[in-house]
């Protein structure tokens, strides 16, 4: 299976996982607040299981009240963090814009149609941030301690992310995986898709340079560095996907194989959806 293909069938997972669970949240709340009766055959069965036990019953409303109450903090909190880390950044980023960097790397490539600032700081940064705007961010630091191949691969590496709306799907997700992560699979997923995103980025840059070779020491080198900036604000190079990176440039004629660890999460996955629906429906 090629990567374009796993990153859809994950990303589509992972919304299919929201969905039930949200479904489940909202049949509860329309059967607390409007007493409509489901008769589907399992949920039929667990709710009068639960209406003979009224003790059971009285918790079961308690535990649907209290991870609703949860899940909806989850979300609420994830999207403080990511409002405010954005604002955060963006202002740091327009405060130590390096005009004439950015005024030559636009004009360099114009052709891409991606909006591109150049910041003044020692450190390594490539990322692109946006949700709605998009934006390539890149440090002096990576003009100055790269060479023409490897900055063109960096570049092209963030237009993808940038002509994807990478940000946004990768925030979706991330918002999904705290508003629900007590369903285990949910964070395989979501960690398998970030790896997926990386790759293709990858893939996109070997393609225009028609060449792995100037990526590739780009990422010798990015693999030595440490972060500066948190991966949250946006998405880029980051260290935790460095090996599978490495080794789809190593082994181009193989496909990169993640481990195969859904097994024992999707069982709990499933146990712990059994019990909501329980919860839901009681």
């Amino acid at each position: 299976m090629n990567v374009q293909l796993k990153s859809n069938l994950i990303f589509l997972s992972i919304l299919l996982l929201c969905t039930l669970v949200l479904l489940n949240m909202g049949l509860y709340i329309t059967h607390t607040l409007y007493g409509l009766q489901y008769t589907w055959g399992i949920f039929n069965c667990l709710l009068k299981i639960t209406i003979e036990f009224s003790q059971l019953h009285f918790l079961f409303h308690i535990g649907s009240f209290i991870l609703i109450i949860y899940t909806f903090l989850r979300v609420c909190i994830r999207i403080f963090k990511q409002i405010t880390l954005t604002l955060k950044w963006n202002r740091y980023f327009n405060e130590n814009e390096h005009s004439l960097s950015s005024k030559h790397i636009k004009a360099k490539y114009s052709h891409s149609n991606s909006e591109i600032c150049v910041i003044e700081h020692p450190g390594f940064i490539a990322l692109t941030i946006g949700i709605f705007k998009p934006r390539i961010i890149l440090s002096t630091f990576v003009l100055t301690q790269f060479d023409e191949q490897e900055i063109e691969a960096i570049i092209l590496h963030e237009q993808y992310h940038f002509k994807n709306y990478d940000p946004l799907k990768v925030f979706l997700v991330t918002l999904i995986l705290d508003a629900i992560n007590y369903i285990p699979i949910i964070k395989i997923l979501v960690h398998h898709y970030k790896i997926c995103k990386e790759l293709m980025a990858d893939q996109y840059a070997i393609s225009k340079m028609n060449s792995s070779f100037g990526l590739s020491k780009a990422l010798l080198k990015i693999n030595r560095i440490k972060k500066n900036i948190p991966v949250s604000i946006g998405i880029g190079f980051t260290n935790s996907t460095m090996n599978f990176r490495i080794k789809q440039i190593l082994e181009p004629e193989n496909l990169v194989y993640f481990p195969f660890d859904y097994i024992k999460p999707l069982i709990k996955s499933f146990i712990i959806f059994a019990l909501m629906s329980l919860v839901f429906i009681g």
